[in-house]
């Protein structure tokens, strides 16, 4: 059975932060994000919808649930306003590389470049020709 989420170092009023997605087997930040609607953001990774995608965090996460596990979180920074989220999630990222954490962050963070907002486009479109009619019809109209 899937224990519930362990959040450290969590404010409940914070709302602007970056966090870390801590590996419970080793004790080691595997992702970091930033979210401006505080533990919100950090718990969404493991909805249905989010584990669906092709990526590496989705991957880890998916191996974790598999062996009955769940992810932590751990508060790294807490900002006064959103606007300095971009910048700080880059700083975490850049710093947690640089000490030799396995990232599974496939961005180096902040807000998405153009050219991987057009690639994201792209691979949404494929993703839609791909996908069996019941669920394009689905997602045409919004039901997961």
């Amino acid at each position: 059975m899937t224990r519930p989420f362990v959040v450290h170092g969590f404010s409940p009023n914070a709302e602007n932060l970056i966090y870390g997605l801590i590996d419970p087997r080793t004790r080691l930040i595997r992702y970091i994000g930033m979210s401006s609607t505080g533990a919100s953001r950090p718990r969404h990774h493991a909805c249905p919808s989010q584990l669906r995608q092709n990526s590496h965090r989705a991957s880890w996460i998916r191996n974790l649930l598999r062996s009955g596990r769940l992810y932590e979180i751990v508060v790294l920074e807490v900002l006064p306003n959103a606007n300095d989220l971009d910048e700080a999630e880059c700083w975490w990222i850049a710093f947690g590389k640089a000490c030799g954490w396995l990232l599974t962050n496939a961005q180096d963070g902040g807000a998405p470049s153009i050219e991987a907002l057009k690639q994201r486009a792209v691979r949404q479109q494929k993703g839609a020709l791909e996908l069996p009619s019941s669920q394009q019809n689905d997602r045409k109209t919004g039901i997961a």
